[in-house]
């Protein structure tokens, strides 16, 4: 998830150093700065990929009854339920 701007960050500290600049503070805080902006743009809620709009979780029971469930998202605009694969248990606290 964070790979590509944690390889940027690690160019950018790596060329700071190499020419004696200011040191490492301006080039972290600009870092965190841009992992920030980066999670608020790309990763805040889940999105359908067809339309954008946001997705509601929904659980699906394995079994009636059962504590188990499997963890799907549902896209109210396109009325489609996008499996994530992702399985859980609510006997287990999180």
């Amino acid at each position: 998830m964070f790979g590509i701007p944690a390889a940027v960050a690690l160019g950018f500290f790596v060329a700071l150093e190499a020419d004696g600049r200011s040191g490492i503070w301006p080039a972290f805080f600009l870092s965190a700065l841009g992992f920030s902006f980066y999670f608020l743009v790309f990763y805040r809620g889940r999105h359908c990929p067809q339309c954008r709009a946001r997705l509601a979780e929904k659980r699906e029971y394995l079994a009636p009854g059962s504590p188990q469930y499997r963890r799907k998202l549902e896209c109210q605009r396109c009325a489609t339920v996008w499996d994530t694969g992702q399985t859980g248990d609510e006997s287990y606290s999180d």
